[in-house]
């Protein structure tokens, strides 16, 4: 998908409030909709106010959260497969094994969230503030980093195989372990400060890049 942002144009929309009783009754028929059943709604929670909530284990897949607020929301296990996540701010927020594969983060603020185990197969990061973030252990295949800041951020025995890094700020950011195959990292920022050690650099474009000798 080609999503092009005109900072001139665009307009911020203001939070909508959302209660507990609001978002199970989302949910609820959210089921139903993937599952094809009578009475079944698509989930619509964009630049709703979602912060500090629990969605722990919640089935997401295909939802508009654009613009959201999960600022510090518990997410772990979730199903957000092929969600729209553009623009949302999910800053702090808890994804531990959640399911991510194909989202699109483009424009999120990801400031210090923590994806540990998590699958996001070919989602999109791509331009994102993604400082001290944490993927220790995920499953990254395919996912567009693209011109990412990443610094600090943790990617500890994570499977980033066919990654693309293009670009991306990787000032001390952790790859100890990780497999990095035929991921494209041509160009990316501030390697030399970055910890690569044990990382599978094999069929890996690293054009551009300089790396620390230890």
């Amino acid at each position: 998908m080609d999503i092009t942002l005109d900072a001139a144009v665009k307009v911020i929309k203001p939070l909508i409030p959302m209660d507990e009783k609001e978002l199970k009754g989302i949910l609820r028929k959210h089921k139903k909709f993937l599952n094809k059943e009578e009475g079944g709604k698509y989930a619509v929670l964009a630049s709703r106010d979602l912060s500090d909530m629990d969605l722990s284990g919640a089935d997401l897949r295909f939802a508009n959260l654009a613009g959201a607020n999960l600022k510090k929301a518990q997410l772990e296990g979730a199903n957000l497969s092929h969600c729209n996540l553009t623009e949302a701010d999910l800053s702090h927020a808890d994804l531990t094994k959640a399911n991510c594969t194909a989202a699109n983060f483009f424009g999120a603020d990801l400031l210090s969230a923590c994806f540990d185990g998590a699958d996001c197969s070919k989602s999109v990061f791509k331009g994102n503030l993604m400082w001290d973030c944490s993927f220790e252990g995920a499953v990254i295949k395919g996912a567009d980093f693209e011109k990412a800041l990443l610094c600090d951020s943790n990617f500890t025995k994570a499977n980033l195989s066919g990654a693309n890094l293009s670009q991306a700020n990787l000032d001390k950011a952790w790859f100890i372990e990780a497999d990095l195959s035929e991921a494209n990292l041509r160009d990316a920022k501030n390697t030399y400060w970055a910890d690569f050690k044990g990382a599978d650099l094999s069929g890996a474009n690293t054009t551009g890049c300089k790396f620390s000798e230890e």
